[in-house]
C-alpha cells in the first residue's frame, strides 16, 4: 500500500509557531470585505430615495456616515490582516530557512560539494521566498473574497434581485471570441509550491554528519 504524499500546503504551516495569527487574518479579511459591501448599499438606498422623492438631509447624512464607516472599518481591518499575514509568514520562512541552514553546517564534504554555491543560495533564498505569497497573500484573501461573494449572492437572491435582473442580462451577453495569437490560459509559474517542497524535503533526506561533542 503506497503512502499517501504530504500535502505542501499543511508542511509549510507545520512551521508555524502562533497560528493563532492565521486565524485572525482571515477573521480581519473577512470583516474588512463585508464592510467594503456598505458603501455600496448606502449608495443605492440614496439612489432609491432619490427616485422615490423620498430623499431628505437625514437620510443623505445617516447612509453618508454608514458608507464612510464602512470604508474607513475595511481599510483598518485590511491593514491589520495584513500586518498578521506576513507576520507569520515571514516567521515561517525564517523558520524554514534556520532549519535549512542547520542542515547545511552537519553535511560531509562529499555531499556539500555536489551543489554549488548557487543551487544553495537558490534553496535558501530564492525558493523560500516564493512562499511569501501564499502564506501573506493567498490564505486571507481568497477566503475573504470567496465568502464575501457568498453573502453578496445569498442577499441578492434572498431579496429577488438576482432572479429578476438575470433573465433580463443574459440576452445582453455577447459571446466572447478569442483574439488570434493569444491564449486563454495564464502562464504556469516555473516552480509551484509542490516542486519547492520537494526541494526543500531533498535538503532534509540528504544525510549529515553527527553533531560534534562539546569537550569542557
Amino acid at each position: 500500500m503506497e503512502k499517501n504524499k504530504p500535502n505542501p500546503i499543511a508542511e509549510v504551516f507545520s512551521y508555524a509557531h502562533d497560528k493563532k495569527l492565521i486565524g485572525l487574518s482571515v477573521f480581519l479579511a473577512v470583516i474588512a470585505v463585508l464592510s467594503g459591501l456598505l458603501p455600496y448599499f448606502a449608495a443605492s438606498y440614496l439612489v432609491i430615495g432619490l427616485i422615490n422623492k423620498t430623499l431628505t438631509i437625514n437620510l443623505v447624512l445617516l447612509w453618508g456616515i454608514l458608507a464612510i464607516g464602512g470604508y474607513l472599518l475595511k481599510t483598518i481591518c485590511l491593514t491589520f490582516s495584513s500586518v498578521c499575514s506576513h507576520k507569520m509568514g515571514y516567521a515561517v520562512m525564517a523558520e524554514i530557512r534556520t532549519m535549512l541552514t542547520q542542515k547545511l553546517l552537519r553535511l560531509s564534504m562529499g555531499k556539500a560539494t555536489q551543489r554549488n554555491a548557487g543551487e544553495y543560495k537558490e534553496i535558501l533564498m530564492d525558493e523560500v521566498e516564493h512562499l511569501e505569497y501564499p502564506l501573506a497573500h493567498m490564505l486571507p484573501e481568497l477566503t475573504s473574497h470567496i465568502l464575501g461573494f457568498a453573502v453578496t449572492l445569498l442577499i441578492l437572491t434572498q431579496t429577488g434581485t438576482f432572479w429578476r435582473s438575470t433573465p433580463k442580462a443574459l440576452p445582453r451577453c455577447r459571446k466572447v471570441t478569442r483574439t488570434p495569437g493569444k491564449s486563454w490560459q495564464t502562464p504556469i509559474p516555473r516552480r509551484t509550491a509542490t516542486s519547492r517542497m520537494a526541494a526543500l524535503r531533498w535538503w532534509k533526506a540528504v544525510p549529515s554528519l553527527p553533531k560534534p561533542a562539546i569537550r569542557c
